[in-house]
């Protein structure tokens, strides 16, 4: 999982994703995983985790926690293991 993102000048939260790719969503597992980044970001930043999938779909919850600001994406990726490089 790949995210670009950048914020505001004022931004006082934090960015949140989540991706569930196992057969269980509600469970804690190495498919199953969180991302995230607190703070002011006024350049394009990039985050990234490995996770394995034991599904052929994803959810994918992008989430925003703040008072104010705001949060803007250039992209967000989820990249099959075996075309990683």
């Amino acid at each position: 999982l790949i995210i670009t993102f950048r914020t505001s000048k004022d931004f006082d939260g934090q960015l949140l994703a989540f991706c569930h790719a196992d057969t269980q969503t509600d469970r804690a597992s190495d498919a199953n995983i969180e991302i995230g980044a607190t703070g002011t970001k006024t350049r394009w930043t990039t985050i990234h985790k490995t996770f394995v999938a034991r599904r052929q779909s994803a959810n994918l919850y992008l989430n925003l926690a703040t008072n104010k600001g705001s949060l803007y994406f250039s992209e967000v990726i989820i990249v099959p293991i075996d075309e990683v490089k």
